[in-house]
């Protein structure tokens, strides 16, 4: 499985929520790592997806917090897209607690970057215009945790 690598047209010019994008990111290139590990260990796999989930789930609320600050017309749309993943990954990660195989954690990455990488490129790109463009200064976020594995 290839590695997703961050890529300048995926910056929607907000530094706080590229930062999260190029974390999340790194959280999709660990699960990718530890689910192709020369002897597979579910237990680093549950970890690395844990670390995912988690890292999601604070991004989502960051993204969300700033659209409402800036009164994206979108915002329904676009929570509605992170809600639909969010129930998703929940989904597939149970699945894999409860068979911990290789191929579920597989599913897991599959969507996960390809859903990861198309959000940032499609939903995420139109709501930059909302933000940047804004006569009014884009509220402060919270800086960026350390990496998450």
């Amino acid at each position: 499985m290839p590695y997703i690598i961050w890529r300048s047209r995926m910056s929607v010019g907000i530094e706080r929520i590229d930062e999260d994008h190029k974390q999340m990111i790194r959280c999709v290139n660990d699960l990718d790592t530890a689910i192709n590990q020369a002897v597979y260990d579910p237990r680093l796999t549950a970890q690395t997806l844990l670390s995912l989930c988690q890292y999601t789930k604070s991004h989502f609320d960051r993204e969300e917090m700033l659209m409402r600050a800036v009164e994206y017309p979108d915002f329904a749309v676009h929570k509605h897209q992170h809600d639909t993943a969010r129930a998703m990954l929940q989904d597939i990660c149970e699945s894999f607690m409860q068979a911990p195989e290789k191929a579920v954690a597989e599913r897991i990455y599959k969507f996960a970057a390809d859903w990861l990488v198309q959000h940032i490129l499609i939903a995420d790109m139109k709501m930059v215009p909302h933000i940047v463009g804004t006569a009014t200064p884009a509220p402060a976020l919270a800086p960026v945790p350390s990496a998450v594995s």
